[in-house]
């Protein structure tokens, strides 16, 4: 049970698509150094991830000022139709009118040689739309999320800026969704969301942090996708902090809807467990069709979450998708014992990051669940990814694996603090279905490097992932541009 938040915990963004930058066929990585003010976008291809462009504030004419925090956070889509995704990279951190920790978010064009500086377009909270201003410590482009908000094919953009503070009240936050995106604001319909919205359950309060995670999916299986938005500092009573809270808006034609959304905490009703302060439920949050019948499921974190007397262990929480939405019906709870492949010892952290995809081709999906905080080895705060196999009945009736730095075949050692699993994103990287997984590490020492970040990579096979073949990436790595920095965290932020 964790009484305030790092700077890690406050950025953690709910993981999205991977993105095609450059039409090939085939997801690049992107790789975000959350100190470092810098990306890179590592092309995929036939025999795996090669050519890599590394972008700075410099390549969108910005300051470090202007862009500071790029890389924090990523989504991707293809919003102009033209069969490249566009990158948007958050820049929480970002000084705006003078306004330091006001936030921006780059929009690069995909191009058939990837993100592109050419029609690239800055946007802040003033600029963007939705009725919003940039101010100080606000943190717009913390959390970003794209998808379908109104059922007509065309991507949406959910912009989170947890930091938002009027009226007295302190980091209570806001999220702008922004229909029939393009590489305009002309075409934006744009909408501001927070907690005291007609409609929407709760009140907004400050440290409340709305807006700090997304998941998308079509809960109830309209044509519409729907929003859920992490709330992980909410509080039930004046004493009480970061017991967290998820609220949920659902899609219709005319975008999302206050009419109809849910708010669920560790004490609705069917929810297992029960709230605490300083559980964070809701810091991540993941959507996909667990069991395969048609309704997006929806995966809700309380990485603090203490198990019995083991503080911060963590714990995964699973809502199943209905006709009428989401529901507590059969709703399951992930711990760190329940997997039978992790040890509960204190601050696992054990949901800090969440991945859906198909690991092992096989159709049904699978689930990785980072614990960066994992003693490994006797080091403490190593970190280790819990991987589970969907099978005919769920993540439940599948195989459990699990790796971390000592694992056979994993590049490295264990590193204390080096927090592995902080980060998870996915893509088909080379020529196989099977989809392969990332793994940020950004506390990993390199060399005398102290925080200097890493990312390993594990190919997806018809067996699962393997470490046959995998990679550890770094600032220093030869083949990609730049160089390693104490403290830049590499691997903050992955896509």
């Amino acid at each position: 049970m964790r009484r305030t938040l790092s700077l890690f915990a406050l950025l953690l963004t709910a993981p999205a698509l991977a993105g095609d930058y450059n039409g090939d066929g085939y997801d690049d990585l992107v790789i975000g150094a959350g100190e470092g003010n810098r990306a890179l976008v590592i092309r995929g291809g036939r025999y795996g991830l090669s050519t890599a462009a590394e972008l700075l504030p410099s390549t969108f004419g910005l300051s470090i000022d202007e862009a500071r925090g790029m890389g924090q956070s990523f989504a991707s889509g293809d919003l102009n139709g033209d069969g490249n995704d566009e990158l948007l990279i958050g820049a929480p951190a970002a000084t705006v009118f003078g306004n330091s920790y006001a936030g921006a978010l780059i929009l690069a064009p995909g191009s058939g040689v990837g993100p592109s500086a050419t029609g690239a377009v800055v946007y802040n909270q003033s600029t963007i739309g939705g009725g919003g201003h940039a101010y100080k410590f606000e943190s717009f482009g913390a959390a970003l999320a794209v998808g379908d908000l109104d059922g007509d094919y065309d991507i949406d953009l959910v912009v989170g800026t947890p930091g938002e503070t009027s009226g007295g009240l302190y980091a209570y936050g806001t999220v702008t969704t922004h229909l029939n995106t393009s590489l305009s604001t002309s075409s934006f319909t744009s909408k501001e969301w927070y907690q005291d919205t007609p409609g929407i359950d709760g009140a907004a309060a400050s440290a409340n942090r709305f807006g700090s995670a997304f998941a998308i999916g079509d809960f109830d299986d309209d044509g519409a996708m729907d929003l859920a938005i992490g709330v992980p500092g909410a509080h039930s009573t004046t004493v009480s902090a970061d017991e967290g809270l998820v609220e949920v808006l659902y899609g219709t034609s005319a975008g999302p809807t206050a009419t109809g959304s849910q708010a669920w905490t560790q004490d609705s009703p069917g929810i297992l467990g029960a709230a605490e302060s300083g559980d964070a439920f809701g810091q991540t949050l993941e959507s996909c069709d667990i069991d395969l019948d048609g309704y997006d499921d929806l995966l809700i974190a309380a990485p603090y979450e203490d198990i019995g007397s083991t503080s911060d262990a963590g714990a995964v929480h699973i809502l199943y998708g209905s006709s009428t939405g989401l529901s507590a019906a059969g709703t399951e709870l992930l711990t760190p014992a329940s997997t039978g492949v992790l040890s509960t010892t204190s601050s696992t952290r054990f949901g800090a990051a969440l991945r859906c995809a198909d690991f092992n081709d096989d159709g049904n999906p699978d689930l990785a669940i980072g614990a960066p905080g994992a003693t490994v080895s006797g080091r403490s705060g190593a970190g280790a990814v819990v991987i589970l196999y969907g099978g005919a009945a769920g993540l439940t009736s599948g195989a459990v694996t699990s790796f971390d730095r000592s694992t056979t075949g994993v590049a490295g050692d264990p590193v204390a603090s080096a927090a592995f699993g902080s980060s998870l994103t996915s893509g088909r990287y080379n020529v196989d279905n099977a989809d392969d997984l990332a793994i940020g590490a950004p506390g990993d020492t390199v060399g005398s490097l102290s925080g200097a970040g890493s990312v390993t990579v594990l190919f997806g096979r018809s067996t699962g992932l393997t470490t046959s073949g995998s990679l550890l990436l770094t600032g220093d790595t030869a083949s990609l541009p730049g160089v390693a920095t104490a403290g830049e965290a590499f691997g903050f932020a992955l896509q």
